[in-house]
C-alpha cells in the first residue's frame, strides 16, 4: 500500500489531503486503516486532516481488498510548522529629522522579515531591526515568515514629533506684531 499528500508540509491549522495510492492486487480496496501519529485514525480512501500541534508525524496506512488480503503498512512523514510569534512592539515616538530603531519581539525558525510600506527607512526594510527616519507619522506592518512559509504579522505606529515653528524675526516695539 502507499499514499500521497497534496503537500508534505504545512503550517499549523492548515489541512493536508491524504489519498490512498495503493495497488488493490487484483481485488478492490474496501477497507482503509490510517494512523495519523497523533492519536487520530481514518477509514476512508481520501480525506483532509488537520494537526493541532506542530511537529513531524509518521502517518501509516494499510488496506484490505475485496479478497480479504491485507497490504503491507506504508509509512511516510508529514511536517507541521508552527507560525512565528511576532510583536512589532509598542507605538514609538521619534523627533522630526531624528531616527529610531524598531525592536520587535519575534521567535520561530528560519525567520525572514519585511516591513511595509517601504517608506522612511535608513537602510533595508527586510531586517528585524530597521532604522526609521523621523519624516511623518506612519503605521508599519511587520510580516515575519518562518520555516514552511508560515507568516505572522503585527503593526506598530511611529509618531513624529514635529519641531515648533519659531519666527525668525523679532521687532519688540510693542505694536503686537513680531514682538
Amino acid at each position: 500500500s502507499s499514499f500521497t499528500t497534496d503537500k508534505p508540509e504545512v503550517c499549523l491549522a492548515d489541512p493536508i489531503r491524504f489519498t490512498d495510492a495503493g495497488n488493490p492486487m487484483g481485488g478492490i480496496t474496501n477497507q482503509w486503516f490510517w494512523t495519523m501519529d497523533d492519536g487520530g485514525t481514518n477509514n476512508t480512501a481520501a480525506f483532509n486532516y488537520t494537526y493541532s500541534v506542530a511537529g513531524t508525524y509518521n502517518v501509516s496506512l494499510y488496506t484490505v481488498n475485496s479478497f480479504g488480503c491485507r497490504s503491507t503498512t506504508y509509512t511516510a512523514p508529514v511536517t507541521i510548522h508552527p507560525y512565528p510569534v511576532v510583536n512589532a512592539g509598542p507605538d514609538r515616538l521619534v523627533l522630526e529629522g531624528g531616527q529610531i530603531t524598531l525592536n520587535p519581539s519575534v521567535s520561530g525558525n528560519d525567520l525572514s522579515f519585511l516591513w511595509t510600506p517601504n517608506q522612511y527607512f535608513s537602510g533595508s526594510n527586510a531586517v528585524q531591526n530597521p532604522v526609521v527616519l523621523g519624516v511623518d507619522d506612519i503605521t508599519y506592518t511587520l510580516a515575519v515568515t518562518a520555516r514552511g512559509g508560515c507568516v505572522t504579522t503585527d503593526q506598530v505606529f511611529v509618531k513624529v514629533l514635529k519641531k515648533p515653528d519659531v519666527p525668525n524675526i523679532f521687532s519688540p516695539n510693542g505694536d503686537g506684531v513680531h514682538d
